[in-house]
């Protein structure tokens, strides 16, 4: 299409006039400021012929007009016109915001947590990770230019509404080219800044520019912000099985002793050749820790290609390793014929010593002229601590390195050698046997100790599906208790106890250990044929190789097949999800929230015309716009049309007005126990072998509950002291049947200033906790010692803890040191006294009151010697009620620690016939003959007479209590009888004699002083006595009157019988791999909450 100027041929000529609108056609000066006008008119019916405006209105055409404005008007008043326009104004002013706000609050959701993807018939959308990116992504541009289409719509009204906006802005006009820029189409965003800077636009065409440029962001940003992603997802918290070191992993503790656990000598060897697995070979090991400071347990249901996170106690190891001496030097034995004769090591710097045969230190013709071994090994004994005897706990080793000095070249045996120059030596002036004749020989030794300064920390470990395990750093997570911290010491010290002899196969260099041992001393030197001589690695490097052979052999020994248990633990896997940006996110939020406001202000602003041919020439009917544009347009007749920018910069000064316009666990807390004023009583359960057994458990113990809440264990009953303590997990060689956990009480004070108590064989420190008896009694602030220590060479062996059931009366400190007492002070006891039963069937102590059910006939009371657990007693009687030649009265200990009856003169029983019993075959046990033992056998029981007469009241013991059972520590045919001779000249009436009797014990208050009181057992086996007691002390009235209870009470404070984990959870968990398992209670299950792992990508550009 083709565009021809047309000639003006208006037949009457402009002529130039002062009004304004008049044109003339010569030229207008550049400079001109007349202005243009326009005229706000109703609408006319323009008709224009050969370019001439004629204003020919016909009636019946407004008539037409207004009778469709009253029906348009009535239609909008109807129902439907009202619903019609309130969908319009959803339209413009909620549909983006609706669409806009829901895609940013997906956006964040996906930012923030776990959204999946799911896809329709597609099991595993994570597989087709591109194709559904393409998607999304797509998705994601419908939505937002949905989002955007009303206000797309609303910018396209504004800008058609900013023609006759434009007119308005100034009552002196406006120019007439930004008019001419704002009525074009193809209006640009850069003429739209320009008339918005040169305050040519209105407010509201201010606005939807800018709002246009945020809608171009929006369009870019927003559907950029989601898309998809695989990430690792936390499933369900579950119970995961681990490796662990129990408190009797490495040795067992028992009440007659200790002993090393068979299952870590099984592990030992293995633990030694994964040294040469590792360390040799450098074949990496599944579930092994990325940092060689690490001991990590090994999980045992998970595979190594498995993606999973778990707490758990681990290993914390900054070993130090350094070369010493021995100090004092080794001093050869005094008798150098003799194989087996030892010589002691000791480092003092260490703490430490051994003993080492000193065959062991001297070579002969035929062996190998150096060596190297643990000190640990079967040739040695164990190191051991050099101030107590006992392992040391620090979980410190060492190599013992020694090579002839003196040896002369061998033809026959190895000549390889040790060059030792660079570490420090001692020299060992030894003797070598040589048939029946001896010669002297030069050693040089030096020995290896690596501290491994052991730590046991709680951590959060994670499997990345590599099969590597990786230690997170962090702390003050709950301590989960598969790592038992002493017996974990105790591992890392013998761990590699058969380093020497078991860490992979032998080597061209003999005497000096295995492949892996080699490696780690010499470095690799099995294929070296240069030279003879082994240089020790540097320090360093030993520190090095000492760290892979600890963290090779902890995969043996935590691999569950010495002990397992259970922690939290999460299993993680793939999930595709969707992904956000959050800063593209906030950005589009921000954008779409000014253009939620823009829409919604826009929506109260006045109605005004659009950029319509209607409106345009309803507005032009009386203006001489027309006839300027014409004349400017066609002036140069004789070159055709001008071009409109040419045409419109002669009118660019010129001005449109408008005529006649103006312008948030609970915790919960144990609450404090408030007791009643009233007094009672309580009966505690008493833990008693049903038969005494040589070398077997005697001593008797108390149902006792600890801490805050109660922890219900078993204490054994000493009545000749009045102090309490208890056992801790502290503790390495305790044993740890009914152990109080001190971690999991509330009420537990550890004082220092209390002082220490006891010595390094028994002791610890010293505190205040709660003590509950019975459910009914309690002192919440009662003086305890916390065991921490106890020898494995240590006698008197119990388990739980220790009640001391003696109260002194001189001395009011010790007194005071009384639970029983202190109970009693706070007005808790029906009566002072307790009544103990050891023997028969349920046997119990009862605090408060005496239970009639317990004894019969009456009870002898007697007072107590020099306020101590001693009284007199008028004879010891044997066979026929004959009394021992003794003077009378006797005094004697009263004592529940004591196993057997001690006497002075234990010949004068066993001597006598008289006492023994005619026709007796005894055996005296060597070899100080402080026991014996009669003839016994499976069909004859064997029979002694004994009896102790107490105020003139015999009590006899029960026979199965005076003999016992045959055992490996009596003589063939025979059992031992328990009557022992003393160490001193005391007698003493232990559970021999207790077991057979009640015990009644009213302690001293006021000025009443202490009385044991002494009563024929209900269930004994021997006839109540119709004898009484001789004498009754003077103020029985007052002292010794007590009040009879006439029922039991039932308990008032809740105890757990069975002692749980500390810090467990009251709900339980499956097992993860055994679902037939019982769920478990878990410790720390709060510090395994999911990760909050999330589609947040949080850079731009995602």
């Amino acid at each position: 299409m083709s565009y021809f100027p047309v000639p003006n041929t208006t037949s009457t000529p402009h002529h130039p006039s002062n009004s304004p609108g008049m044109y003339t056609p010569q030229p207008m000066p550049h400079d001109s400021k007349e202005d243009i006008e326009l005229k706000d008119v109703s609408i006319p019916h323009a008709h224009y012929s050969d370019h001439s405006h004629s204003t020919a209105y016909t009636p019946d055409h407004k008539t037409s007009a207004i009778h469709l404005a009253h029906e348009h008007h009535s239609k909008q008043n109807t129902p439907r016109g009202r619903l019609n326009g309130i969908i319009r104004n959803i339209w413009l002013t909620g549909f983006m915001p609706v669409v806009a706000f829901a895609y940013i609050a997906f956006c964040y959701a996906a930012a923030t947590r776990i959204v999946p993807v799911r896809i329709w018939r597609v099991d595993e959308p994570e597989n087709h990770l591109f194709a559904v990116k393409a998607g999304v992504t797509t998705i994601n541009i419908i939505v937002i230019t949905l989002a955007l289409l009303p206000l797309k719509s609303l910018l396209d009204e504004l800008k058609g509404e900013e023609f006759f906006r434009m007119l308005r802005v100034s009552r002196s006009g406006v120019p007439l080219k930004a008019i001419n820029n704002v009525s074009t189409p193809s209006h640009t965003y850069g003429r739209g800044l320009r008339s918005i800077l040169q305050n040519h636009a209105s407010k509201y065409y201010a606005g939807a520019v800018l709002t246009g440029l945020m809608a171009t962001l929006i369009s870019s940003l927003a559907p950029a912000a989601l898309s998809v992603g695989v990430v690792l997802v936390d499933k369900e918290l579950t119970a995961f099985r681990v490796g662990s070191v129990a408190s009797d992993s490495v040795v067992k503790m028992y009440l007659s002793g200790v002993q090393t656990n068979r299952k870590f000598d099984v592990r030992a060897t293995e633990a030694a050749s994964m040294g040469w697995v590792q360390g040799v070979l450098g074949v990496s090991m599944s579930f092994q820790a990325t940092s060689l400071k690490y001991g990590v347990p090994v999980p045992l249901d998970l595979n190594a290609t498995d993606r999973a996170r778990y707490v758990t106690d681990v290993m914390v190891m900054d070993p130090v390793c350094t070369w010493t001496i021995p100090s004092p030097p080794i001093v050869p034995p005094a008798n150098a014929s003799n194989s087996s004769a030892e010589v002691t090591i000791s480092l003092p710097d260490f703490g430490v010593s051994a003993q080492v045969m000193a065959s062991r230190l001297v070579f002969s013709s035929f062996s190998s002229k150096m060596s190297l071994m643990v000190l640990s090994d079967a040739s040695f004994s164990p190191l051991v601590n050099t101030s107590t005897g006992d392992p040391p706990i620090t979980g410190v080793m060492g190599w013992l390195m020694a090579r002839c000095k003196s040896c002369k070249p061998s033809t026959l045996g190895s000549n390889n050698t040790i060059d030792m120059s660079g570490i420090p030596t001692q020299e060992y002036q030894g003797t070598l046997l040589v048939g029946n004749a001896t010669e002297p020989q030069t050693t040089e030794l030096s020995i290896l100790m690596c501290d491994p300064r052991l730590t046991v920390e709680t951590r959060e470990v994670r499997l990345d599906g590599s099969g590597k395990i990786t230690v997170m750093e962090g702390s003050g997570l709950t301590r989960q208790g598969n790592l038992h911290l002493a017996q974990t010491r105790l591992l890392v010290g013998n761990a590699l106890t058969k380093f020497t002899s078991d860490s992979g196969p032998e080597t061209m260099f003999s005497g000096v250990g295995k492949a892996a041992q080699l490696q780690m001393f010499f470095g690799p030197v099995e294929n070296s044929t240069l030279t003879p001589v082994l240089i020790p690695r540097p320090v360093g490097e030993l520190t090095q190789g000492y760290m892979v052979a600890q963290q090779a052999a902890m995969r043996s020994y935590l691999s569950g097949r010495m002990a397992s248990s259970f922690v939290p633990g999460r299993m993680q896997e793939k999930t595709l999800v969707f992904t956000s940006s959050l800063p593209h996110v906030i950005v589009s939020t921000i954008l779409f929230i000014f253009a939620a406001i823009f829409i919604n202000i826009c929506y109260l602003r006045s109605n005004t015309e659009q950029f319509t041919l209607f409106s345009v020439a309803a507005a032009l009917a009386h203006s001489d716009v027309g006839r300027i544009c014409e004349d400017v347009k066609y002036a140069d007749r004789g070159r055709g049309a001008l071009a409109e920018d040419i045409a419109l910069k002669s009118l660019e000064d010129r001005k449109c007005p408008v005529a006649g316009v103006t312008g948030v666990l609970v915790l919960m807390n144990y609450a404090s126990k408030e007791f009643s004023p009233d007094s009672t009583w309580a009966k505690l359960p008493v833990h008693s072998p049903g038969r005494l057994i040589d070398g077997m458990p005697h001593i008797p113990a108390a149902d006792v509950a600890l801490g805050t809440p109660p922890q219900n264990t078993s204490f054994a009953l000493n009545v000749m002291s009045q102090v309490q303590f208890a056992l801790t997990p502290d503790c390495i060689y305790c044993p740890t049947e009914g152990m109080y956990d001190t971690s999991s009480s509330s009420s537990l004070i550890k004082d220092p200033s209390l002082g220490t108590f006891g010595d390094g064989a028994f002791g610890g420190t010293r505190g205040y906790e709660s003590i509950t008896l019975g459910g009914l009694l309690q002192d919440s602030h009662s003086l305890m010692a916390f065991i921490d220590q106890m020898s494995p060479n240590f006698k008197l062996r119990f388990a739980g803890g220790h009640l001391g059931l003696f109260v002194p009366q001189s001395n009011e400190t010790r007194r005071r040191q009384n639970v029983i007492y202190r109970v009693n002070e706070q007005d808790q006891l029906l009566n002072p006294v307790w009544g103990l039963r050891i023997g028969g069937e349920n046997p119990q102590l009862t605090i408060g009151a005496l239970d009639p059910e317990d004894y019969e006939g009456e009870i002898n009371w007697v007072p107590l010697v020099n306020d101590s657990s001693r009284i007199q007693i008028d004879a010891l009687k044997g066979y026929n009620g004959n009394a021992f030649p003794l003077p009378s009265p006797l005094t004697a200990w009263i004592d529940t620690l004591s196993k057997n009856i001690y006497v002075p003169d234990l010949a004068m029983f066993y001597m006598n016939d008289s006492l023994i019993g005619p026709d007796q075959f005894l055996n005296i046990n060597p070899p100080n003959n402080e026991t014996f033992g009669i003839r016994c056998n499976n069909t004859e029981s064997p029979s002694v007479a004994f009896s102790v007469e107490i105020n003139g009241v015999d009590y006899p013991v029960n026979q199965t209590d005076l003999t016992r059972p045959s055992s490996i520590i009596s003589a063939s045919g025979y059992c031992n009888v328990g009557v022992m001779k003393s160490s001193d000249t005391d007698y003493t009436l232990g559970v021999t004699f207790l077991r057979s009797v009640y015990l009644a014990y009213r302690f001293p208050t006021d000025n009443c002083p202490g009385y044991y009181g002494f009563a024929r057992r209900k269930d004994g086996p021997t006839p109540t006595s119709t004898q009484k007691p001789r004498t009754t002390p003077t103020d029985a009235a007052t002292c010794l009157s007590f009040v009879t209870p006439s029922s039991t009470p039932s308990p008032t404070i809740a105890i757990s019988n069975e002692l749980k984990l500390s810090g467990a959870s009251e709900e339980t968990y499956a097992v993860h791999g055994r679902p037939e398992d019982q769920w478990v209670a878990l410790r720390g299950v709060k510090d395994l909450a999911p990760l909050k792992v999330s589609g947040g990508i949080y850079n731009f550009g995602g």
